[in-house]
């Protein structure tokens, strides 16, 4: 072969390999799995670069905008979130899990009917899915859901957001009775679908304490000890629960519990330490924080705590 036409085929095939490692950068399923990395990390806006970069490449895969929802949902960008889930199901309506987003985003802004008709679509497809029938009750009983932290919505894609609801308002209700009835309907329902599944036990209690039928929430949440005395949310919420009525020594044992449960977790020593600060304990109190303070990793809100109570008492220095 002369010497041109080498050159010739040599350039094909470096170009040929050139464009074959440029095709294989932009797999769409590379960025979606750089970007559950980092999701499980706890770094969002990386999350989101990855997600943005697999629409761009796979503008029609569903997954990649179901992704972005989560990462959106993970800094809460509710707009961007429901945007993106819109389009996760107008490419894929069999994505539940994105419905049911799309629904609580819905619940949030206070669109029940829509965020009912969600509920309704998931069940009529899956009608063992716990989520949707508690989501359902929400729908009725008015509850708008709110995670319990941005941390609770991005535990990372091994865990999904969970769905819980977070305060009741039926002021605007025509039939407020009749919608009570179909809430508590619909969360008992949740809790027959799997009698030891968590979350219908603790949306049955919440319902029932936004209520105030304090005895029915108890019960609820001393069933979901049953289940799993170990649980965090179980126990948190029972102190929770507690602390609102005033009953202060059960709510500390509770807590307390709680520390003894998960040693390693620093979550659970911070909120018995606001307990005691609440709760007139300033000694203990002071004494907690500043045991806590000497946890670098998590020093910051300790330190303030601590700070915020010694300028009360005048300790300036």
């Amino acid at each position: 072969m002369h010497a041109p036409w080498r050159r010739y085929f040599t350039c094909v095939v470096w170009i040929g390999l050139l464009l074959l490692g440029t095709s294989c950068s932009k797999d769409p399923q590379k960025y979606i799995a750089n970007g559950k990395t980092y999701l499980a990390q706890g770094k969002y806006s990386e999350a989101i670069i990855e997600f943005r970069n697999a629409v761009k490449v796979a503008p029609n895969l569903p997954e990649s905008h179901y992704q972005l929802s989560i990462g959106y949902l993970s800094i809460g960008q509710f707009g961007e979130a429901y945007q993106t889930l819109l389009r996760t199901v107008q490419l894929d309506p069999q994505k539940l899990q994105a419905q049911l987003y799309l629904a609580n985003i819905l619940l949030m802004d206070r669109k029940f009917e829509d965020a009912r008709v969600k509920a309704e679509l998931v069940l009529k497809r899956d009608p063992n899915n716990i989520q949707a029938q508690i989501l359902l009750g929400n729908t009725f009983a008015h509850l708008i859901h709110l995670d319990n932290s941005i941390g609770e919505m991005s535990r990372g894609f091994k865990h999904e957001p969970r769905l819980l609801p977070a305060y009741i308002n039926l002021s605007d209700a025509r039939d407020a009775n009749r919608q009570l009835q179909s809430a508590e309907a619909a969360y008992r329902k949740a809790a027959e679908l799997d009698p030891k599944a968590m979350e219908p036990k603790l949306a049955l209690a919440n319902f029932y304490l936004s209520l105030q039928r304090k005895e029915e929430a108890e019960q609820q949440l001393q069933q979901a000890l049953a289940v799993d005395p170990k649980s965090y949310d179980a126990n948190s919420a029972l102190a929770f629960f507690y602390l609102k009525n005033l009953r202060l020594g059960d709510a500390e044992q509770a807590y307390t519990r709680l520390c003894e449960t998960y040693p390693h977790d620093v979550r659970p020593k911070i909120v018995l330490a606001d307990f005691l600060a609440a709760t007139g304990q300033v000694d203990r109190a002071m004494e907690a924080y500043r045991k806590l303070a000497n946890d670098k990793e998590h020093s910051l809100l300790p330190r303030k705590r601590l700070a915020d109570m010694l300028i009360l008492r005048k300790e300036l220095e």
